[in-house]
């Protein structure tokens, strides 16, 4: 050993593999280091996080089957709406399978998700970071990871079920509780982590799933199908909470009878089923419809069918429906003209002083309204749309028909999310059509006259742009188009029910014993009542409700089956009758007006 090894050292005693000090002062000299991404304090804080979980490695994983692949490139898929990262786009596959951890007895099959590609890490560091922070009974329960960046991985509590999966083989009846416990438990998610990321978890990767031991649906950073969640199962963020539990897995696989019977024993007798349904009408269910004289004026308590042209015909009208003052109506800044139009300067309308944007600073600054009726008619609609549907005599689509029980009017801006013009003159305009609403006179419904109708422009002509206070002088389409200024467009939103929403309405109503092509149900149970609109008049002003249009009764109408055997028999005689007169070339009939008018022409002769 160089003797120069320990220079200048004295007074300590090397034994074996130790070293004792055994006189003198210690100074120990440290050399800061530095590290990249955050230095000491971000890296402490990633090794805690990652310590709060089980840590497996990949051999210790058994994969039971594979569940979904996903390739995932956040440039060209709208993916990371809730979770976009800071540093950039990201590029990954995303592997998931059930698998059982081994070395975990009496831990149930859990849920592996792996990360794959050029940004993996990235990628298992981003689901890791959001969901080791939500801690929710509605988010997938995160338990376990592999944090090595050759194989990351994420390990969820219990094998999860796709809710997908559930709906396709669902009933009608349970495809509503589904929504219904969907929706409530969603909400809960929104509060706890924020309503983006619910947005991506229903409208981007339909990632529901249902725990097996809880039959609460959750929230999972994975694929539960190929198919977006959103067109198929109608969900919403629920205002209230929902008098409906969490449905028990075994129930999902019963016999419809069962789910119904189920019902009888959950739901609260001032909550009836059909409350539940017509809650289902969420914000995802609304039709945008275009402001012309297709639609407008529409009618309060009415209800339209909708056909593949835009085209609204008005078919039902509940009575005594008028608006309720309570009603939310919203404006943008401006001046009510003497013919009740609004005039709006441009720079009012801009949340910058050269932006004009759908919602301004604190407020919605693009005009719009919002009217509803001042009874609550969507249980009442769902209790009689069969009875109205079997009236009609028509091979529609349910999903077809709307109830008119609350308007959304919009003046919607074609350029979002935001628009800055090109030049801006000092005085630039936008008048605004007014929305009339004609109330009915508040008397006891005695004639279909009586309605309270919305309105809003003319022909669809709902706004203009103007240099001139007065607004007599309307810019052109040109003149617009070089200025910069932005188009808009009038937008109607009326809500509307699914196919099969008014199937399980239809099943329910039967297996409570009431005959559900008439309005037993309604009436039985205090709703308001439909009438009937005979010939389907148009909504659009030129064939509305008629002093002589009669009313359909549910007493003057039969059963089902009663129902389709007149239908039957009357077409036989009619088809017999046709053949004898082809056949024996009978001109009138052997009695009544034919044979009187020709006794008469003989009598002529004579």
């Amino acid at each position: 050993m160089s003797s120069s090894l320990f220079a200048h050292a004295s007074h300590f005693v090397i034994q074996g593999s130790s070293i004792n000090s055994v006189a003198g002062n210690q100074t120990i000299n440290v050399t800061n280091q530095f590290f990249n991404g955050g230095g000491l304090d971000a890296t402490f804080a990633a090794e805690s996080a990652f310590s709060e979980y089980r840590h497996f490695r990949i051999g210790d994983l058994f994969l039971l089957r594979e569940v979904s692949q996903e390739s995932v490139d956040d440039k060209h898929q709208f993916y990371t709406y809730g979770l976009r990262p800071r540093e950039g786009f990201l590029h990954y596959t995303r592997t998931t399978s059930a698998a059982k951890a081994i070395g975990t007895e009496g831990v149930p099959p859990s849920t592996l998700v792996m990360y794959g590609g050029t940004d993996a890490y990235g990628a298992w560091k981003r689901d890791f970071d959001h969901y080791s922070q939500s801690h929710h009974p509605n988010v997938a329960h995160l338990f376990g990871l592999n944090p090595s960046r050759s194989h990351p991985a994420l390990l969820f509590f219990d094998d999860l079920i796709p809710i997908m999966k559930l709906w396709s083989e669902a009933s009608p009846v349970l495809r509503c509780l589904i929504e219904d416990r969907a929706s409530t438990d969603l909400t809960h998610v929104m509060l706890k982590c924020g309503r983006s990321f619910v947005r991506e978890t229903t409208l981007i990767t339909g990632s529901l799933f249902v725990q097996p031991a809880t039959g609460m649906i959750c929230a999972a950073p994975y694929r539960s199908s190929s198919q977006v969640l959103s067109h198929t199962l109608k969900t919403y963020y629920a205002s209230v909470t929902s008098e409906c539990p969490p449905l028990p897995l075994t129930l999902y696989k019963d016999q419809e009878f069962q789910v119904l019977k189920f019902l009888d024993g959950a739901l609260p007798t001032n909550y009836d089923f059909h409350v539940l349904v017509g809650n289902l009408c969420g914000s995802n269910s609304y039709d945008t419809l275009y402001a012309s004289s297709k639609v407008l004026p529409l009618s309060l308590g009415s209800v339209i069918h909708l056909d593949a042209s835009g085209n609204a015909k008005k078919v039902g009208q509940f009575r005594n429906v008028g608006f309720s003052p309570q009603s939310t109506r919203s404006f943008p800044a401006g001046e009510v003209m003497n013919n009740g139009w609004i005039r709006c300067a441009l720079k009012e309308l801009c949340s910058t002083p050269s932006c004009i944007s759908r919602h301004g600073p604190g407020e919605n600054r693009i005009p719009w309204i919002r009217l509803k009726a001042d009874v609550s008619l969507r249980h009442a609609w769902l209790s009689q749309a069969q009875f109205l549907f079997n009236v009609r005599g028509r091979v529609d689509s349910w999903g077809d028909y709307a109830l008119v029980d609350r308007l959304w009017l919009h003046l919607i801006p074609d350029n979002l999310p935001s628009f800055v013009p090109r030049i801006i003159p000092d005085e630039v305009y936008l008048f605004i059509a007014p929305f009339t609403i004609t109330s009915s006179s508040g008397q006891q419904f005695q004639s279909h006259s009586e309605e309270t109708l919305l309105d809003w422009g003319e022909n669809g002509d709902v706004y203009y742009w103007s240099l001139d206070r007065s607004g007599s002088r309307k810019l052109s389409r040109k003149v617009c188009d070089f200025l910069g200024l932005p188009t808009f467009t009038g937008r109607v939103e009326v809500p509307r029910w699914s196919a099969h929403h008014y199937e399980a309405i239809r099943r329910y109503q039967y297996y409570k014993g009431y005959d559900p092509y008439s309005k037993e149900y309604a009436e039985a149970h205090g709703f308001p009542l439909l009438d009937v609109v005979y010939g389907g008049g148009s909504v659009d002003g030129s064939a509305r409700f008629e002093e002589g249009s009669k009313s359909i009764d549910a007493a003057s109408l039969s059963t089902k089956s009663s129902r389709r055997k007149s239908k039957e028999i009357s077409k036989a005689f009619s088809g017999a009758w046709k053949w004898i007169k082809r056949s024996h070339k009978v001109k009138t009939s052997p009695s009544g007006r034919h044979s009187k008018r020709k006794r008469k022409g003989r009598r002529l002769q004579s």
